[in-house]
């Protein structure tokens, strides 16, 4: 959970009594400020703030009157601001994701190198939080750069949180203290977030539903997508019920399952099962075709308009698009619980004003696809506890949508989140994404297709179809994979069928007679089938037994082939009627011979 505090010094110059001619200052080169910050974190993620200021002029004329202290988190109990004479009173003010609190300094400091030293405290439940087995920390950062000559800050956090997985940016050193670890982080005059993360993998319990409905007079069949896998995430589904006919890859890595519903019939289809969610992501080579194909215009993604294409060569790099996201487009809370309709990129850009999830990540695909980079849309699950900072949308089932790119220097597609990277003021969420995005479908060839789970529900209905939480590590068993055959005479067809909840991939060649033949590798989801034809070579007047052997990941397996003659019927049937062809010729050649030859001749000489 990612926070922002911005820094708002709103300094009310006064000119003492000893300025003849009085003239506008400005407050960024008037004074200058020092910060401590201090985090203590208890177990249950309560954090206790300390921000120690310091706010020193740079000249003789002028003081400080008001200061304002705008902080991007909503929960904040226990606010106390003390100078060397006692308590402030003070004023807090909140909108939909920040609070400002802003009071008067009692005593009016004049002189030059003259300093207000004063303290904000506070508790929050916005800066810490814990999914299943992961801690999450988000400091927010104190924009004021230009006024800022030291900023140090230390996190104080329990032992039992374990030594941090990632950091940003890099604490300066960690030293312990009775139960506590300290993260000492020096950011000199600079102002950022500082996030932490306690785990690499985060394993989530789902139990979806999808409604089918079938009105029609005939059987037709449903193709439902369902959580794949991705280069972030593993699944491993317990149960499908009923069981899908099959379940199949589609160009953008969905994981496809095939229903067939009777005429007039409705059915629910109950998945269960565990996601395993990773911070790094895993290698994904994209072959030229597919690269191409995420380069593309979409319904949503109007990659060739000359305002997108203007503005993709300004901005040029991933994160040079998601940096102008975050500063330009507004977040509309508004339609956070309304049906709203889904902009597209080239309307988000015209009203930026206008944008939720949808459309921010409409217009990072358009603009990233626009530049020469590959990029999709994401639909899924996000965790938050903090709807405000991190708003997702839709009503009954909360949905987001984030996008990815693909880096070609190392081949891997990376997720980033520019809707919270907004609404949290500004916490990055290019560099790295966190443990809480749960991908349910992938939009790369079409901005609309498949649906995600959530869209199959009855009309009407406020049910959920979706039960999510975060759970204990789990350990995934191994894939499960049966491998049949049919013979045909010119051919055989291999059927691998995976029987477990999870995917199998593995390469796959085979030798036949001795001859080896590298096959395209082998991707089969859960419950999935998948169907390979070998073509049997030569030309065989009668059968013949042929050895194919099967080599796919740690399997192998060897096949007695009977290979049946390559004469088709149709074949056969013109033989034989070209043979009667022929004998019928040759019989009526025969006979006019054998005529001839009974014919009586007249004698030589009369």
């Amino acid at each position: 959970m990612r926070r922002f505090s911005k820094l708002i010094f709103t300094i009310i110059l006064a000119l003492t009594s000893v300025l003849a001619n009085p003239k506008s200052v400005s407050a960024a080169s008037e004074f200058s400020a020092s910060y401590e910050n201090h985090y203590t974190i208890s177990d249950s993620g309560l954090t206790l703030v300390k921000h120690d200021i310091v706010l020193t002029n740079n000249i003789s004329n002028v003081y400080a009157d008001e200061y304002t202290l705008s902080i991007g988190l909503t929960d904040i109990s226990k606010l106390e601001i003390r100078d060397r004479q006692g308590l402030i009173t003070h004023r807090v003010a909140k909108t939909d994701n920040q609070a400002t609190i802003s009071f008067n300094f009692p005593d009016k400091v004049v002189g030059k190198n003259k300093s207000n030293h004063f303290t904000i405290t506070y508790q929050t439940k916005d800066i810490a939080a814990k999914q299943g087995t992961i801690w999450e920390i988000n400091i927010p950062k104190l924009d004021s750069e230009e006024l800022v000559t030291k900023q140090q800050t230390t996190l104080r956090i329990p032992v039992t949180f374990g030594t941090p997985s990632y950091t940003t940016p890099h604490y300066k050193y960690l030293t312990q203290e009775d139960q506590y670890l300290q993260l000492f982080f020096d950011l000199s005059t600079s102002s950022q977030n500082i996030s932490a993360i306690f785990g690499t993998t985060q394993y989530i319990d789902f139990e979806i539903k999808y409604f089918l409905d079938n009105p029609k007079p005939e059987t037709q069949t449903f193709a439902v997508a369902i959580p794949p896998d991705t280069n972030y995430q593993n699944m491993y589904y317990h149960s499908i019920d009923p069981s899908p006919e099959n379940v199949t890859v589609d160009v953008d890595g969905n994981w496809i399952a095939q229903f067939v519903m009777p005429p007039n019939q409705q059915q629910t289809i109950f998945t269960k099962g565990i996601a395993r969610i990773n911070f790094l992501p895993a290698l994904s080579p994209l072959s030229p075709e597919d690269y191409q194909r995420y380069l593309g215009d979409s319904q949503h993604w109007q990659v060739t308009d000359t305002s997108i294409t203007a503005l993709a060569a300004k901005l040029g790099t991933p994160k040079s698009i998601y940096q102008y996201l975050v500063e330009h487009l507004s977040y509309d809370y508004s339609k956070v619980y309304l049906s709203s309709s889904r902009l597209g990129a080239l309307a988000t850009l015209s009203d930026p004003t206008k944008a939720i999830c949808t459309e921010f990540t409409d217009l990072f695909v358009a603009l990233a696809r626009a530049s020469g980079v590959p990029a999709r849309e994401h639909n899924g699950y996000a965790f938050t506890q903090n709807s405000l900072l991190r708003p997702l949308s839709l009503t009954q089932d909360i949905l987001h949508a984030w996008p990815d790119f693909y880096d070609t220097s190392t081949d891997r597609w990376y997720q980033v989140d520019p809707t919270w990277g907004k609404t949290t003021g500004g916490v990055d969420y290019f560099t790295k994404l966190d443990l809480n995005h749960f991908t349910f479908v992938i939009h790369g060839d079409s901005s609309t297709k498949p649906l995600p789970a959530g869209s199959y529900r009855p009309k009407n209905s406020t049910d959920k179809m979706l039960l999510l939480n975060p759970a204990s590590p789990s350990e995934f068993p191994p894939p499960s994979v049966t491998l049949t055959h049919t013979q045909k005479p010119a051919s055989v067809d291999l059927i691998f069928k995976n029987t477990s909840g999870v995917a199998f991939s593995a390469p796959l060649s085979i030798s036949l007679s001795g001859k080896n033949q590298s096959l395209p590798s082998l991707h089969i989801p859960p419950f999935g089938q998948h169907l390979v034809n070998i073509p049997l070579p030569g030309f065989r007047f009668i059968p013949s037994s042929l050895k194919l052997d099967v080599n796919y990941g740690d399997h192998t397996a060897s096949l007695a082939i009977t290979a049946g003659s390559t004469l088709t019927r149709e074949i056969v049937l013109a033989a034989i009627l070209a043979a009667g062809l022929i004998l019928v010729c040759l019989t009526f050649v025969a006979w006019r011979l054998y005529l001839r030859r009974r014919t009586p001749r007249p004698p030589l000489y009369w």
